[in-house]
């Protein structure tokens, strides 16, 4: 061989021309040339590629469905190696949770829909990379606090009550302004005081 090896097979790891020699049994001399081409493995970098929580990747005979980075060995049309490299990445589903609260008799608007009964309300949005984003909003209905009382006024006298006067005898309800939290429904009755006759002798 070019290299000087005497074994019948010889390896070569470089592109180029060889000669090997060899000498049968009736010492007869043959000699020829080889051209050997050492074609390289290909390598490949694919772009990243992503997918949504839940979701599958089907690529080079395997099903992904975890983020990962790694490397894919195949055999090109020369039975050579041909590397692939890639990465995987899973985006995981947002999720929002939320607790609203209204008072007795209101309701609110939830993503679009206007809800007045307790319960818990999901809705479902794409976001810009096309994958689920759940909100959750938790609906609390708070019960009007009441109050009742009885107010007993002169005949021709009155009261006012949250800017209303009042100076019937009968009852009456209104509601009173919270700062924090529901209204309060304030009920009450109206009466007259008995009137005092003073006898004199």
């Amino acid at each position: 061989w070019t290299d000087l090896m005497t074994d019948r097979i010889n390896s070569f790891g470089l592109s180029g021309e060889y000669w090997v020699k060899t000498t049968d049994q009736c010492h007869r001399i043959y000699a020829d040339t080889i051209q050997i081409t050492v074609i390289e493995a290909d390598s490949i970098i694919l772009p990243r590629q992503e997918i949504c929580s839940g979701d599958s990747l089907y690529l080079y005979g395997t099903w992904w469905k975890e983020s990962i980075d790694t490397t894919v060995n195949l055999i090109n049309q020369y039975g050579c190696d041909s590397i692939i490299t890639f990465e995987l990445r899973v985006i995981d589903t947002i999720r929002t949770n939320e607790t609203l609260h209204i008072c007795t008799g209101d309701s609110i608007s939830i993503s679009g829909q206007w809800q007045k009964e307790a319960g818990i309300y999901t809705h479902h949005y794409q976001t810009v990379n096309g994958c689920d984003s759940i909100a959750q909003v938790q609906l609390v209905v708070d019960q009007v606090a009441i109050r009742t009382d009885s107010i007993a006024i002169c005949e021709g006298d009155h009261v006012v009550i949250n800017g209303t006067v009042y100076s019937d005898e009968e009852s009456y309800q209104t509601w009173l302004p919270s700062a924090a939290g529901c209204d309060t429904l304030y009920q009450f009755q109206l009466t007259y005081k008995p009137l005092i006759t003073k006898t004199e002798e």
